[in-house]
């Protein structure tokens, strides 16, 4: 039990709380903290999430899913070859959250880089692209209409190859 007091129009007030003691309490008051999320956070969040849908689904289905990770930032990497996700849904996630935000968002480069990935998929596989991006295509710190001109034309390429595109971000 809490008091506490103040004055208001020149009266003391009292004011008793109960505090809850967990969810279930409907005796006392409830106090909410606010926290916010980074970009990167939730971008990490999202991610792991559809690592971790995409693995269910593998399992349900008795089915091999394949998943790649690239970069990007100044420049873009290939952090992981395409694997299958129901022997290496940790190690996938060990890159996800090991991801860190800084510099440009060459998003044209990470498009050439998951063609790349692609490249090694098996023959009969949907091949699907998700870009998650926490910016706009940018070159040191402003928009740059050729870095989104190539993306764009990189996706294009990637959808002449048989590949959905999906953009999150």
């Amino acid at each position: 039990r809490e008091e506490w007091f103040y004055y208001y129009g020149g009266l003391l007030r009292e004011f008793i709380s109960d505090p809850k003691v967990n969810a279930d309490d409907s005796n006392g008051t409830q106090f909410y903290i606010y926290e916010e999320t980074s970009k990167l956070e939730a971008l990490q969040d999202a991610a792991n999430g559809f690592i971790a849908s995409v693995a269910q689904d593998a399992e349900t289905y008795d089915v091999t899913h394949q998943i790649g990770i690239v970069t990007f930032s100044d420049s873009s990497k290939i952090e992981k070859s395409l694997a299958d996700v129901s022997e290496q849904e940790s190690s996938l996630k060990n890159v996800i959250n090991e991801l860190n935000a800084g510099g440009s968002t060459s998003a044209d480069e990470g498009m050439a880089d998951a063609q790349s990935v692609l490249e090694d998929a098996r023959g009969n596989a949907q091949k699907v692209v998700i870009m998650f991006t926490d910016g706009a295509p940018t070159v040191t710190s402003g928009f740059s209409n050729s870095v989104a001109a190539n993306a764009v034309n990189n996706a294009n390429s990637l959808k002449a190859a048989g590949a959905t595109i999906f953009t999150v971000g």
